[in-house]
């Protein structure tokens, strides 16, 4: 199920007003499957994206 959710969040655009919550989402899985790396980096994604949207 998770991969499947993986390869959905790949298909978004950048567009997309809830992109940064699926990031924040996905970091908060990683974070819980002891995949640190992968949960940094997707915070770091949702921060990223959200500035973005707020420019």
């Amino acid at each position: 199920m998770f991969e499947k959710s993986l390869n959905l969040v790949r298909q978004q655009k950048d567009d997309n007003p809830l992109l940064p919550e699926i990031y924040y989402c996905m970091a908060a899985v990683y974070a819980h499957l002891g995949e640190i790396q992968f949960a940094v980096d997707h915070y770091e994604l949702t921060i990223s994206t959200a500035r973005k949207r707020l420019s």
